[in-house]
């Protein structure tokens, strides 16, 4: 079952699962840092560059073994392995702050609660609380995932629909020439 809906349902906290993608356009690694997981997409030769002088590790950037893009895709575990020997020594909030100010992207890697609790995910409507319909205790869910400029994003009746609740309406609506 997808975290988001054990957070929902039964209010499981799942972990930090990390995510890894190697392919011919860049290694996306979820590096280990100290207290946790953070996400570095160095997509580029560019910004592995970058990235690697944000990190302290400008000798990986001469090393034939990650001399380009593709090189450097193919050995992505032991890139991965040299990272983690310099970001384990320090906090993700430093390493994004260095990454992020080199222009390099990344981000933290959330549990379902953190990410339910974003700032950004809560000001987008992406967590919505529901009044139970019986009217028990409210309940969190998730929100409309369609933005539409221009368009109001906000529920004008938050509230979990009964079984059947709409039923007849919907039937009208269908039937309507």
């Amino acid at each position: 079952m997808p975290q988001k809906k054990l957070r929902l349902l039964v209010g499981v906290v799942g972990g930090a699962g990390g995510a890894a993608s190697y392919n011919h356009t860049g290694a996306y690694v979820a590096d280990m840092v100290a207290g946790g997981l953070f996400v570095i997409a160095a997509g580029n030769d560019v910004l592995f560059v970058k990235m690697c002088a944000a990190l302290g590790l400008d000798q990986l950037a001469n090393d034939p073994r990650f001399a380009s893009n593709v090189a450097w895709c193919r050995h992505v575990k032991i890139l991965k392995r040299l990272i983690e020997t310099v970001t384990l020594e320090h906090k993700k909030k430093r390493w994004i702050t260095l990454l992020e100010d080199a222009g390099v992207p990344c981000s933290p890697i959330q549990d379902v609660a953190q990410a339910m609790a974003d700032p950004q995910i809560l000001a987008r409507n992406m967590v919505i609380k529901l009044a139970a319909p019986d009217g028990g205790k409210p309940f969190l869910a998730a929100g409309n995932p369609i933005k539409i400029s221009g368009m109001d994003d906000t529920l004008k009746d938050a509230r979990a629909p009964l079984l059947d609740g709409d039923r007849q309406q919907i039937i009208d609506w269908l039937d309507a020439d």
